[in-house]
C-alpha cells in the first residue's frame, strides 16, 4: 500500500525530473554560448580568418612593393648595375 521510499523517489524524478537532466534538456533545446559561437564562426569567420583570405586575394602593401621591386629594381639598384657595366 505504501511503497517503500526507494520507489517514491523515482516517481518523483520521472515527474520532477532532479537538475541535471533539467539543465541537459536546456542545453538541447538552447546549446550554452560556447557551442553557439562556434557556430557562428562557422558561418561567419572571426576577424583573423577574414584578413588572411583577404591577404591571400590581396596581399599586403609590402609584399606588392617586394613583386614590384623584382620587377622593377629601384633607382639605387640601377645605378649600381650601370655603375657595375660601365664604371665612372
Amino acid at each position: 500500500m505504501n511503497p517503500p521510499l526507494n520507489s517514491v523517489n523515482e516517481s518523483l524524478n520521472w515527474m520532477n525530473p532532479p537538475l541535471n537532466s533539467v539543465n541537459e534538456s536546456l542545453n538541447w533545446m538552447n546549446p550554452p554560448l560556447n557551442s553557439v559561437n562556434e557556430s557562428l564562426n562557422w558561418m561567419n569567420p572571426p576577424l583573423n580568418s577574414v584578413n588572411e583570405s583577404l591577404n591571400w586575394m590581396n596581399p599586403p602593401l609590402n609584399s606588392v612593393n617586394e613583386s614590384l621591386n623584382w620587377m622593377n629594381p629601384p633607382l639605387n639598384s640601377v645605378n649600381e648595375y650601370l655603375n657595375w657595366m660601365n664604371p665612372p
